[in-house]
């Protein structure tokens, strides 16, 4: 479901020319599962192969947010 997800907002976001946010819920009862994090594994390294991906933290897109704030 994840790289399905990524595939859809990546298409949106390449026809509108802007911009998605991506956000992955995660759950220890639900991904920390042993036969699980495989799955996890290859979808985050799926999502991230592709360089146009801002892999960031929260403190990071406040920032960013704020540079462009001040324009």
């Amino acid at each position: 479901m994840i790289c399905r997800s990524f595939d859809v907002l990546l298409r949106e976001a390449e026809k509108a020319d802007t911009a998605k946010v991506m956000a992955v819920a995660l759950h220890p009862f639900i991904t920390g599962i042993p036969h699980r994090i495989d799955a996890l594994d290859r979808a985050l390294e799926y999502v991230c192969k592709n360089d146009r991906v801002w892999k960031t933290t929260g403190s990071e897109i406040v920032a960013a947010f704020r540079a462009q704030a001040k324009d």
